[in-house]
Parts: structure tokens; C-alpha cells; sequence
């Protein structure tokens, strides 16, 4: 069970105030328990005060301190505002309402020894100067596992425009001898209350900055060289994201109190005032000046053409778009590539031929080939494809040339297509596929396909000459008798056969 203490909370100084009172020293849970043994009744009594401290408990054997603060977390009348744990992860923010009532909560263990005149301490600033410093009174504890529970009294957070904003708080827990369980630093944001509105325009088309306006109705006082000064009701104007208090670009307009209000003008940062109804212009956006409202009517490009919203505009190759999502416009330039009489933007691909091209900043590209009859199957630049018996290539060649060949894997002959490596004779000429689909002659051989004779080779066996040449692109197997003389005389007297003539006078003409 987790248990809630009662807090009492007390206004000091921004210096503290050091006591004369110097403390008896620290005793240890031991000692207090040793102290006047023989005495049973104070025995009890103690044993009784105590409870569990008697335990030594111990809650994370990892942290020496006695105090081990968990979380803090603001509290409101709705409920709670915001918690984090301690340490807090990086930046902090929790935010109220200005004249917001709230308080703060803390969870704690307490561990090992007991703990005197635990409190909490918190230091709160605002642009670097100190505007608050509270302590608050915890209490004396001993050591116990169950989750402890300590609220702040309820307070009211300060209103009015100038206490809206950031306020830094260092928070520290301690102990009678000054122990530090606890130091950290978070933020506290107060915001503005109903009073306080804020117009973003409901128009329809809105630019980049179009939320140009922040209108505030000052219905309280406004602080003025540290007093206050009552202020009628006015109308301040001040580009958006600008604080109305420091902006040097602000207008102040009495409201019309019986009446209508005279429409607005409008006020864009490093534009200057623009009055209802006018138009103007500022980066690649035109304005018109609406009530207070800076709306985008038109894009304009770097050469000043006007595009109309929602509309895409084509010039010296550069795409213009000026573009509507929801309640933004954007004004787009984009490079182009212009082929065959169409534009396309940079990173668009197309085909041409058997090429595929992509547009790309500096110009049109081949990124790749087609395959043959077939419109989405692209092969790569420098790649190979094996498509059922044909072999297709996308190649990247000399001079920065593309090449895209279809050779066939293995070797027709007639009608007939050998596999890579196959050897076949055809008219005594023995042939062999070779590994890019060409057919290579290898040598010849005889009649009954018994004798194989390398080509460009001669062989004598049993008085017959065997000889395997090529002229020209024609290859030969010529078979004659020759049986008393050596291999060397037979091929130097070996007659010429006629089909060997007949192409040896083709190559002479």
C-alpha cells in the first residue's frame, strides 16, 4: 500500500537561512536499537515506533541512498497534468493553465536507515532570472517496502500575457544533513487561458505563410515597467510564430466596442503591412490580403510567370507545378527531358526502340534493353539474360555505345541445333559447338569415320595419304595412293583435285 503524507509548505528567501543549531551526530539504526537494552518497556516502545525499520529493509541493493525518489507528476483539478520518472529522460516539459489550480506529487521508497526532516526544494526561473524559490516540509522516516506518496499543497498558477511561457525548475530532495537523493531539472509551461485566441484563418487555400496572424483580446492588465496598467481592449497583430509582447513587427488596433470591426490588415514577416483587399507578392507565392489573412492565390516562378493553383506550367524545359494539400500550397520547379516530343520529368523512364532511357538531371540515359517482343522484361546495362535456347545481352560498348545482341546457345546446322561442345562429321569434315554458339572444324576423317586426321595435318598409312587442309574458308579431306614413297614426297607430288582447282581459281580472279 502506498502511503500519503500530509505537506506543510513554508516561503523562504533566495538565500537560505543557516541555523546556529548544530545537530547531535547521526546514529545508525543499530545503535538506536542497542541504546538502554535493559531497559524492556523502551525496548517495546522502539520496537513499536519503528515497525519494519527493525528489518533493515532494503529495497534496491544497487542504490546506497536511503531515499530513492521514483516519479513527480503535476496534478490539476481534471486530473493529472503530465509525470515523469527520476531521473527524467532528456527535456521535460509539463504544462498548466495560467491561474490554473495545481499540485505536485511525488513517489518514494526509504531504505536502510532511518531518514530526518526529509523535504523538497524546488527553484524556479524565467529567462535566467530567479522568480520563486518554496520548500516543502516532508517528515522523518524509517525504512519500509511499501511506495510512499507526498503532495504539495494546492496552489494557482499565475495569470495574465506576461506570466504565459517557460519557466525553468531545478527540484532538489534532502535531509536534515544535507544528503542529495534527488537533483534534477524540468520545465514548466503555462499557456494561455480562454481569454487568449488565436486566429489561423478558415479559408479554403492556404500558403506557407498563411497562418499569418495571431489576434489577442487583452480583456485583464498588462504589466508595464513592473506595474499595472489597466489597457482597453485592443487587437495586436504580429506575423505568425512572433511573441506579441517583443515582436517589432506588431500592430496595435483599438476594438470597436459598438459596431463592426473594420477589416483587418495583414502583417507578413520581411513583407512589411498589407491592407484588406491588397495583393502581393513574397518568395514564389501572391498574396491577397483578406481580413487579417494572408491567402495564396497564385505560384510565381524565379522569372516571374504566374501559375495558377492547381495547374502545371511547361517552360524552356523546367516543369512548374504550384500544388494544393489540404490547407497548404507548394510551389514545385522541376528539371525535364524532352524526347520525341514529350516531356519527362527526371527520374521518369520510357522506351525507344529496344532501349530503355530514364530522364536524369543532366539528360536522358540507357539504363537498360528490352527483351525482344516483349515490353516490361528489361535486362540491366551489362547484363546477360538466358531466355529458353537464345542468349540476350544489354552491352555497354567502346565510345559509351549500347549493344543489345541475341546469339543462339549451342550450334544450327541445317535444322538441326548441337549443344555446346557436341562433335558431329558431316562429308568427312568433323566439327565441334563451340561455347558462343559457333561451329568450329576440328579435323576430318574417312570413309568408315575410323581415322581421324587433325586439320592442317597430313598421314600415311598402308600406301594411302590422308590430308585434312583448308583454303580459304573451304575445308578439304583428299584420300590418294602412295605407296613407295615417304609421307613428305607424296603431299609434294599429290595431284590437285578438281574441287580444289575450282577454288583456287575463284580466290585468283
Amino acid at each position: 500500500m502506498a502511503s500519503t503524507s500530509n505537506a506543510s509548505h513554508s516561503d523562504e528567501s533566495d538565500d537560505e537561512v543557516k541555523s546556529k543549531y548544530i545537530p547531535p551526530a547521526k546514529k545508525e539504526l543499530k545503535d538506536i536499537l542497542q541504546a538502554d537494552a535493559e531497559d524492556e518497556s523502551l525496548k517495546k516502545y522502539k520496537e513499536k515506533l519503528l515497525g519494519n525499520a527493525l528489518d533493515n529493509v532494503v529495497v534496491d541493493e544497487s542504490n546506497p541512498k536511503r531515499v530513492i525518489v521514483k516519479t513527480i507528476a503535476v496534478l490539476a483539478d481534471h486530473g493529472t497534468v503530465g509525470e515523469f520518472n527520476i531521473p527524467p529522460e532528456g527535456d521535460f516539459t509539463l504544462k498548466i493553465k495560467e491561474a490554473e489550480r495545481f499540485q505536485l506529487k511525488f513517489e518514494y521508497y526509504v531504505q536502510r536507515e532511518i531518514v530526518s526532516g526529509l523535504r523538497y526544494i524546488h527553484r524556479v526561473s524565467r529567462l535566467g532570472i530567479r522568480v520563486a524559490k518554496e520548500t516543502y516540509m516532508i517528515g522523518s522516516y524509517g525504512p519500509a517496502a511499501d511506495l510512499k506518496t507526498f503532495i504539495t499543497p494546492w496552489e494557482n498558477a499565475p495569470s495574465g500575457i506576461m506570466s504565459r511561457g517557460k519557466y525553468a525548475v531545478t527540484s532538489k530532495i534532502t535531509d536534515d544533513d544535507d544528503n542529495d537523493y534527488a537533483t534534477f531539472n524540468w520545465t514548466l509551461e503555462i499557456s494561455s487561458s480562454c481569454f487568449l485566441l488565436t486566429i489561423e484563418s478558415s479559408l479554403p487555400i492556404m500558403g506557407l505563410e498563411i497562418r499569418i496572424i495571431a489576434l489577442f483580446f487583452l480583456l485583464n492588465t498588462v504589466r508595464a515597467a513592473g506595474q499595472l496598467v489597466e489597457a482597453d481592449n485592443a487587437i495586436i497583430l504580429v506575423p505568425h510564430g512572433e511573441d506579441p509582447q517583443n515582436s517589432k513587427n506588431r500592430l496595435v488596433i483599438p476594438q470597436v466596442k459598438d459596431g463592426p470591426q473594420a477589416p483587418l490588415p495583414c502583417i507578413v514577416a520581411d513583407s512589411g503591412t498589407h491592407e484588406h483587399g491588397q495583393t502581393f507578392t513574397k518568395g514564389n507565392f501572391h498574396y491577397s490580403c483578406k481580413n487579417g489573412t494572408a491567402e495564396v492565390i497564385a505560384c510565381v516562378s524565379d522569372d516571374m510567370s504566374v501559375i495558377q493553383i492547381g495547374r502545371t506550367f511547361l517552360k524552356n524545359g523546367i516543369r512548374h507545378k504550384c500544388n494544393v494539400n489540404g490547407e497548404t500550397v507548394t510551389y514545385e520547379q522541376k528539371s525535364t527531358c524532352f524526347e520525341n516530343g514529350v516531356h519527362y520529368d527526371v527520374g521518369e523512364s520510357f522506351k525507344n526502340g529496344s532501349f530503355k532511357l530514364i530522364c536524369k538531371d543532366g539528360g536522358v540515359a540507357i539504363s537498360g534493353c528490352y527483351v525482344q517482343n516483349r515490353t516490361d522484361d528489361v535486362i540491366s546495362l551489362g547484363e546477360s539474360r538466358i531466355i529458353g535456347k537464345h542468349k540476350h545481352n544489354c552491352e555497354l560498348m567502346d565510345g559509351g555505345k549500347i549493344r543489345y545482341t541475341i546469339n543462339l546457345i549451342g550450334c544450327r546446322k541445317g535444322d538441326y541445333v548441337y549443344n555446346e561442345g557436341q562433335i558431329w562429321t558431316e562429308k568427312h569434315v568433323r566439327y565441334q559447338c563451340g561455347s558462343q554458339g559457333q561451329t568450329m572444324v576440328i579435323g576430318c576423317s574417312d570413309d568408315e569415320n575410323e581415322l581421324f586426321v587433325e586439320l592442317g595435318r597430313d598421314v600415311l598409312m598402308n600406301g594411302i595419304v590422308h590430308r585434312c587442309y583448308k583454303i580459304n574458308n573451304t575445308t578439304f579431306y583428299h584420300r590418294f595412293e602412295c605407296p613407295d614413297m615417304p609421307l613428305q614426297e607424296c603431299v609434294e607430288n599429290a595431284p590437285t583435285p578438281k574441287r580444289v582447282r575450282s577454288v583456287q581459281d575463284r580466290i585468283n580472279l
